[in-house]
């Protein structure tokens, strides 16, 4: 056979060969355009690719509209609004705009979420998963001094409510007040029922330091002439008060008071 009739039949086995191996190519790094995705490649060789896609499933329709400017520095973030615009960030990703009075949370999946307020005069604690929550009290077993209550005076109508196992401690410093409240058993101040044929009581108050001044008065609308002195008095322990006679009704009340040094 003439050789001219063999050169048209290598350059046919050629290009079948080199068609085979750009549709493999091809096959190996499809390309996506259009519906569901969009790829961008480096044009070089090895291929590497960034591919832009949309879920299956989406709950709305929305844009994302890129910045008109160019990132202005070395290190930017792209950051979206909740509307979809882009803009960019210079250093460590910024926030978008928080509303009025809203601080940042971050929620279950550790996104930064706005936290709006709740009412005029509410804290911020954290419940028991640690998570902040807003409060109108203080949450059981809190230690707070004074000084991040107030440091002036407590406005008329202000309540400050102690529960029950609560206690306000001075430690070394003084507590001035009038219209004191709170008196009652093993305080510093109280009322207590005579007996009838009672020939004195004890009055147990475990503060009681040396040198105190204690005050009593008994209150009887049918014997006024009962008189009683005080006969004992126990730092750290309380006091002893006799009477003149053995007490003859069941009306009587005695009335104390103890100021400490």
């Amino acid at each position: 056979m003439p050789l001219q009739r063999y050169l048209p039949l290598c350059a046919l086995i050629l290009l079948s060969l080199t068609l085979s191996t750009t549709t493999a190519q091809a096959q190996a790094n499809q390309r996506v355009f259009g519906a569901g995705g969009l790829m961008l490649d480096n044009r070089t060789t090895p291929i590497r690719t960034i591919t832009l896609t949309a879920p299956l499933s989406l709950t709305t329709t929305y844009t994302l509209q890129l910045p008109t400017v160019p990132p202005p520095g070395p290190t930017s973030t792209l950051t979206s609004d909740g509307e979809g615009n882009m803009f960019w960030s210079s250093g460590i990703a910024s926030l978008p705009s928080l509303p009025a009075g809203n601080i940042w949370v971050g929620n279950n999946s550790n996104v930064a979420t706005p936290y709006a307020p709740t009412v005029a005069g509410a804290i911020m604690t954290l419940d028991g998963s640690n998570r902040p929550a807003w409060s109108t009290a203080l949450p059981p077993a809190t230690t707070i001094s004074a000084s991040q209550i107030t440091t002036g005076t407590i406005q008329p109508g202000v309540t400050i409510n102690v529960g029950n196992g609560g206690t306000i401690i001075s430690t070394g410093g003084n507590i001035t007040a009038n219209n004191l409240t709170g008196a009652g058993s093993n305080k510093y101040a109280g009322v207590v029922a005579i007996p009838m044929n009672a020939l004195g009581l004890n009055i147990p108050f475990t503060n009681l330091a040396s040198g105190a001044a204690i005050q009593f008065n008994i209150n009887d609308p049918n014997i006024p002439g009962i008189i009683g002195f005080m006969d004992n008095m126990t730092v750290g322990g309380g006091f002893h008060i006799t009477f003149s006679a053995a007490y003859p009704t069941t009306t009587g009340t005695l009335t104390y008071i103890v100021v400490n040094p």
